[in-house]
């Protein structure tokens, strides 16, 4: 049996040019991984994603 990750890249996520949030983006982000809704009568917003995205979690918060 074959190792499936042996040649799986490891990448530099700071080699990666920081991307710019503007308000269009932010509102494609938000419709695709935004969630709203209402819990025990309370408005709610949350944005699922991995740990791996704290890139982008952060860039929103400091756009924010």
């Amino acid at each position: 049996m074959t190792q499936m990750n042996v040649s799986r890249k490891k990448y530099n996520y700071n080699s990666i040019p920081k991307f710019v949030i503007n308000p269009y983006w932010l509102l494609g982000f938000i419709e695709a991984e935004g969630t709203f809704g209402f819990k025990n009568l309370s408005p709610y917003f949350q944005i699922g994603q991995h740990n791996r995205n704290l890139l982008v979690l952060n860039a929103i918060a400091n756009y924010l």
